[in-house]
Formats: structure tokens, C-alpha cells, sequence
């Protein structure tokens, strides 16, 4: 299967493996989901992306995935098993 851009067809994929953030005062911290708790600075879902060169179509990954646990407020469970009429995940 070779690398193509689902939007244009594009074949130049270019990966960003961290994606930073701004943290207070400036300084620049890798972007992730969440902080589970407010004494720790480590940070859980970190971000990744690939973005297509020639349309700049955009994937964004989550690193650690199997970290993060839905709360129901900040990370929300979607089933996807529902049926259509069901509200979508967007309305969730």
C-alpha cells in the first residue's frame, strides 16, 4: 500500500512527531489531551500529525492512547455502534 494523500492524491506525507504548545511564560510544551492530575506536569495523549505537502490535509494521532480513560466531561466515550438518527458523535 503506498502513501497517498486520501484529498488529492498527493504523494509527499510529511510527519511532525510532536506538535508544540504553549505553555505559561512562553515556554513550549508538547500538545497533549490531558493532565490528570494538577501536582504532575506529565501530560497524557500526545499528539502526533501527518499533513499531505501539496493540499495540507491534516491526521492527527494520539501517542499514548491506551493512557487516557473517558471521564464523561473532558474525554467523552462515543459508541459507535449506534445507529444512524442516534445524534452522531458530533452531538455527543
Amino acid at each position: 500500500e503506498s502513501l497517498r494523500c486520501p484529498a488529492c492524491g498527493g504523494t509527499t506525507i510529511l510527519h511532525a512527531p510532536e506538535v508544540l504548545d504553549r505553555a505559561e511564560g512562553g515556554a513550549r510544551e508538547p500538545l497533549a489531551i490531558a493532565q490528570p492530575s494538577v501536582w504532575r506536569s506529565r501530560t497524557v495523549g500526545l499528539l502526533e500529525l501527518y499533513f499531505c505537502k501539496r493540499c495540507g490535509r491534516t491526521e492527527w494521532y494520539v501517542k499514548d492512547h491506551a493512557e487516557l480513560q473517558a471521564d464523561g466531561k473532558t474525554i467523552r466515550e462515543i459508541d459507535g455502534s449506534r445507529g444512524p438518527g442516534d445524534g452522531g458523535y458530533r452531538s455527543a
